[in-house]
């Protein structure tokens, strides 16, 4: 859960900008820059940012014209990488002012006290695979589940075209 409000905020923070979020209780904000040192691994940070830039990548990459256009846009996507992690504290910065805005002190401690315990060591050690199972999981449903949302919309457009011709 750590990792996908990391990833999550990093993506706000990135599109927003740090500058918009800004907690006002310093006890607050003090803990959550705990939670954000204790929750958010420096080799985790820089996965996210790969994690990233890489989703944005291929995104923007796949929908370039030619080839001169997809080399360029992969150049910038690195070096958005390589920006982005010269401001890591800026970008941590605004994710524990992110988590200062929507949790009260004592949660943001608790939250600490949980990631300082063993139990929060060994949620982080499996975290990566704990995501990756989880996706795997949505994946597989969506697939299973593709036929039915298809029935169902088209059952649904048949209903709103004849309640359309009906009504004329």
């Amino acid at each position: 859960m750590a990792r996908i409000a990391a990833a999550l905020c990093l993506a706000l923070v990135v599109a927003m900008g740090v500058g918009h979020v800004v907690a006002k209780d310093d006890a607050k904000l003090a803990a959550a820059r705990k939670l954000v040192a204790t929750a958010i691994e420096p080799a985790e940070f820089e996965r996210l940012i790969k994690q990233t830039i890489r989703g944005f990548s291929r995104d923007v990459v796949r929908q370039a014209g030619d080839a001169d256009d997809r080399v360029v846009l992969r150049v910038l996507m690195e070096q958005a990488g390589v920006v982005i992690a010269d401001h890591r504290a800026e970008y941590l910065e605004g994710i524990a002012q992110v988590y200062a805005r929507h949790l009260s002190a004592a949660d943001l401690k608790a939250a600490v006290a949980f990631f300082e315990s063993p139990a929060g060591k060994r949620w982080m050690k499996v975290q990566e695979k704990l995501l990756e199972d989880t996706v795997g999981l949505a994946v597989g449903m969506g697939d299973k589940l593709k036929p039915q949302i298809v029935e169902a919309t088209l059952a649904r457009l048949e209903r709103d075209r004849r309640r359309s011709t009906s009504d004329r």
